[in-house]
């Protein structure tokens, strides 16, 4: 096995793609609308109100899940007949929920269409999972784990998931919590995220987000407008991208970023087989921490067949490791595939741009990085 050791190359991205702000959590209780909670009162029918809370009126408002007891959580078939301003699956401490879909079609907002209303998993010491089973549709943006408690969260795939803004598979608030998202995609399961494809945004050093693509399933990230796949956002959270068999698209020129905003956590992209696809001038940024820190950073070329702009690392710091083991490698535009320049002087690096783009959403608040001195004249 061969492997490639990354150093430095700066890259400045104007694209401007914000667009919207976070909602916190305060912020959605404030919401003016009765709330329902699943009881399920007669039976597992998420169609049926008397399994509601609201019962005998339909649900409406929230609709949030804390059981996860066999003949007891809830069970969609069909289209739903309510429309949920927001899913909120597994909330408080020691909470556990499940939802699962079958031949279902299930979205957030008005008349079930997705829009800017969210799906939330796993809050406040909540543990949740989502099953979408073949021939179901679920549509709503996805955050995963939006908290500052440590809380679990996953979500298995085997119909379609669309969401119109960004997809958060570990969204944790602070630097505190231990929260722990997984995405699983399995052969014939499709996500389709329209913004960025955020794997961990924020946490502890035992926080985690994965995302596993199996044999006949498919990622696609964006469609015309260039979003990024950040694999961790900040603080010490990991990263772990595995392709067993599936295709993961980066459409639009889409890139994979490593280590955005100030993390320092360890992120591993590993293609066994199947298929990674992007744009001529999509890259793979092996490092783009603005805190220039001891990043651990590997992509393991095992199998399949990888289709890129360019290998990169924004930032020159830590380990930046590619591992050639079977992967059919094909450059998608002409000119230099891998750069990697010698690193700059220790008391000097390369400007980071005023801000980092990610699609739809805000960071949460962090301290602003310091503003870095210009390299020193050769």
């Amino acid at each position: 096995m061969a492997s490639l050791q990354l150093l430095d190359r700066a890259v400045i991205r104007t694209t401007a793609k914000f667009a919207g702000s976070f909602l916190l959590m305060a912020g959605l209780a404030a919401t003016a609308h009765a709330d329902a909670t699943w009881v399920g009162g007669t039976s597992q029918d998420w169609n049926t109100a008397a399994n509601w809370s609201t019962s005998p009126t339909n649900p409406s408002g929230n609709f949030i899940i804390n059981t996860a007891t066999d003949g007891v959580f809830p069970i969609l078939t069909g289209a739903s007949t309510f429309a949920p301003v927001d899913v909120i699956i597994g909330t408080g401490a020691g909470k556990t929920g499940r939802l699962d879909l079958n031949n279902a079609t299930l979205g957030t907002g008005p008349n079930n269409t997705g829009g800017t209303n969210w799906l939330l998993m796993g809050i406040n010491g909540g543990t949740a999972t989502l099953n979408i089973g073949a021939g179901s549709t679920f549509l709503g943006k996805v955050h995963m784990l939006r908290t500052t408690v440590s809380s679990t969260a996953t979500i298995n795939v085997s119909g379609t998931l669309t969401s119109p803004l960004e997809t958060v598979i570990s969204d944790g608030q602070n630097n505190q919590p231990a929260v722990k998202g997984t995405m699983n995609v399995n052969s014939g399961g499709v996500v389709n995220s329209e913004g960025d494809l955020i794997l961990a945004w924020a946490g502890n050093s035992s926080t985690f987000g994965e995302l596993n693509i199996a044999a006949g399933a498919t990622v696609n990230v964006a469609s015309t407008v260039e979003r990024w796949l950040i694999m961790n956002q900040w603080d010490s959270v990991q990263a772990r991208l595995n392709i067993n068999g599936g295709a993961l698209n980066l459409n639009a020129n889409t890139d994979i970023r490593f280590n955005t905003g100030n993390c320092i956590g360890p992120g591993t992209l590993t293609l066994n087989s199947g298929s990674l696809t992007g744009g001529a001038t999509s890259v793979i940024d092996l490092d783009r921490s603005v805190n220039n820190g001891a990043v651990n950073n590997t992509v393991n070329l095992n199998g399949g067949t990888l289709t890129i702009g360019q290998f990169i690392s924004g930032i020159a710091a830590g380990t930046r490791t590619i591992n050639f083991n079977g992967t059919t490698v094909k450059s998608a535009a002409a000119g230099t595939f891998i750069t990697a320049p010698p690193p700059p002087p220790l008391t000097s690096r390369p400007a980071e741009p005023s801000s980092i783009p990610t699609a739809s959403i805000s960071p949460s608040p962090r301290p602003s990085p310091p503003t870095p001195s210009p390299p020193a004249a050769a």
